[in-house]
């Protein structure tokens, strides 16, 4: 069983990220997910009560800090299709480290922060087009109702994900743990 431990935005910023996943999902026939930055994920560690031992001790030592979302891009896979990257700082970065360290998660290659906006195996040429608009839509204000856009992490969650799932059904949210103000 794959798990991921999750940075969700809240409120107004979670609402109009919600819409925008929808509306990409509806005109590019694709899964609609929960917005969200992974911090860490293909957590595979025993058992699920593992994963919530350690995702609660983590958060026990962590602050709450700010994601910084930046402009729309487009990656290469399914996954890491259209985007914001977020800004990347050292609470951001070092959240990230602390929780792959609890989790026994090693990456390869560097970390790269980002809120997915729609997960496609759609051309290069598609992506780029999409980007254009949602770029255009970002600098308007009409992505996120602000020229950017950021959020306070008062919490991490710990979501189930099963591999091969590229329709987000079987994803649930397993805990929402708070982090220490």
């Amino acid at each position: 069983m794959a798990y991921s431990v999750w940075a969700e935005p809240k409120g107004i910023l979670q609402e109009k990220l919600q819409k925008e996943i929808e509306h990409l999902a509806k005109c590019h026939r694709s899964p609609v997910f929960a917005p969200h930055v992974t911090l860490v994920g293909g957590i595979w560690l025993t058992s699920r009560e593992d994963i919530v031992a350690r995702a609660r001790a983590v958060a026990d030592k962590l602050k709450r800090f700010t994601i910084r979302l930046a402009e729309p891009s487009a990656g290469k896979t399914y996954h890491q299709c259209i985007y914001l990257l977020c800004k990347e700082d050292g609470d951001l970065l070092g959240a990230a480290k602390n929780i792959r360290e609890a989790m026994d998660v090693k990456i390869e290659g560097k970390y790269m922060p980002h809120l997915s906006l729609l997960y496609s195996s759609m051309s290069e040429e598609g992506r780029e087009m999409v980007v254009t608009e949602e770029t255009a839509n970002f600098r308007e204000g009409g992505l996120v109702g602000l020229p950017s856009a950021e959020f306070s992490v008062e919490s991490i969650t710990v979501w189930h994900t099963p591999l091969g799932d590229s329709s987000c059904k079987e994803w649930s949210r397993v805990l929402e743990v708070p982090l220490q103000p």
